[in-house]
Parts: structure tokens; C-alpha cells; sequence
């Protein structure tokens, strides 16, 4: 849920969320089933309610996957967003948000203060596509751009989905850049001019979902 793809500081454990284990009843009889984009957004919801609620709203591992290339190899962990469908009126709130203060520590706790509540609550408000912010010279984002293609591995927990992607350069102007700029300034005062967007287009005919063993 925070903000940049160059310092992730990942949370290794959730509490319990109030949403039904829906999941572990999807799942748990098949070691990689296919998955629908509602069964990954409903997780992502949940997962990202929770870090607002008890993580402060730091991105555990299941917001940041690793993403790999064609040929298989990692380029390392991406801090993702789930971006709402409509994002007009969304962004305009962040942006409100983040101009009336100039205090981080305001920000923050305002964010995830919204965060928190309802903003997660259903998983249908979101888009299938995920977005991700980097710097200017970040080679991961050099080396997607590139390949024009990915496999987003996530994971927290026990759950796990893997993700084939289209991989998309947004221009400034894009509604789905804006969103995440904006939404990513809520945690980070820093992030330069220059930044660059990406779009992840998930092809969920490919996509699998995992359920592994506890541990012990």
C-alpha cells in the first residue's frame, strides 16, 4: 500500500481479517487451480484492509511480488497497486488529501485511516489491472518495460497466486497514472517528478493460485 519500488519494507505476518476464509475453501483441494480475477481481488482486499488496520499500511509480501521475465529469471519484489475502476473521484480525495497538509505523519494517518474502513470492501470496485510506481532509473522498471511481459509471483502466508502480465508504460496524463501518483504521495513526501508508472494487464486464462502447507 505504500509507495515506491526502491526501499520495500515488507510486514511477515497479518492478524486475522473480518472477511470470510473464502479461499481456503476455493483452493485447498488443488495445488495450483485456475483463478479468477475476483478470487485474487477479493484476497488483495483483504490483505490491504488488514495492513491499513494493523500494519500501519506498509506493503507485506502479498502486495509486493516478484516479478520475473520471460526467460524465468526475478528481477525482484514490485510494491503494487489495485487501482478502483472509476478513479475520478478517488484521486481527486487522495490529491485533496495530500495538499491540505504538509505534514507526513498527517498524511499517513489520514490514509490509513481511509484505508481502513470501506474503502476494500468490495472486491468488484476494483480493476483487474495493478499498477506500480518507480523511479527514474530503476532498472526494474527498465527491464519490464523491455520485455513488454511478466509473472507476478504473490504471496503471504499460505496463499499464493502466479500472475502472467502484460506490461504497460502510462503516460502522465492516464488516469491510472494519476490514481497512483497521488495515491502514493499519501505515504511518501518524496517521490521525484520524474517518476514512471506501470500497468500490469493480467492474463487470468494462465493465471494459477496456490494454497502451500503450514508450516511445521
Amino acid at each position: 500500500m505504500v509507495c515506491y519500488n526502491e526501499y520495500p519494507n515488507f510486514k511477515q505476518s497479518l492478524h486475522q481479517s473480518e472477511f470470510p476464509d473464502r479461499l481456503t475453501v476455493s483452493v485447498a483441494l488443488h495445488s495450483e487451480p485456475t483463478v479468477t480475477a475476483y478470487d485474487f481481488l477479493y484476497w488483495q482486499c483483504r490483505i490491504r484492509q488488514q495492513s491499513a488496520r494493523v500494519g500501519d499500511g506498509r506493503p507485506t509480501r502479498g502486495m509486493c511480488p516478484i516479478a520475473s521475465v520471460a526467460e524465468g529469471r526475478p528481477l525482484g519484489p514490485v510494491i503494487t497497486l489495485i487501482v478502483k475502476k472509476s478513479t475520478e473521484n478517488t484521486t481527486a480525495q487522495f490529491k485533496h488529501m495530500v495538499k491540505k497538509t504538509h505534514n507526513p505523519t498527517e498524511r499517513w494517518e489520514g490514509a490509513t485511516g481511509l484505508f481502513s474502513g470501506t474503502y476494500y470492501q468490495d472486491p468488484k470496485d476494483f480493476s483487474e489491472a495493478l499498477t506500480a510506481l518507480f523511479g527514474p532509473d530503476s532498472k526494474v522498471c527498465n527491464s519490464l518495460i523491455a520485455k513488454k511481459k511478466c509473472v507476478l509471483d504473490f504471496r503471504q502466508n499460505r496463499q499464493g497466486f502466479r500472475i502472467p502480465c502484460e506490461v504497460i508504460d502510462l503516460p502522465v496524463a492516464d488516469t491510472k497514472y494519476q490514481f497512483t501518483y497521488w495515491h502514493n504521495s499519501l505515504f511518501n513526501p518524496v517521490i521525484p517528478g520524474d517518476c514512471r508508472v506501470l500497468s500490469f494487464l493480467p492474463d487470468w486464462q494462465t493465471a494459477t493460485a496456490r494454497k502451500y502447507p503450514a508450516p511445521g
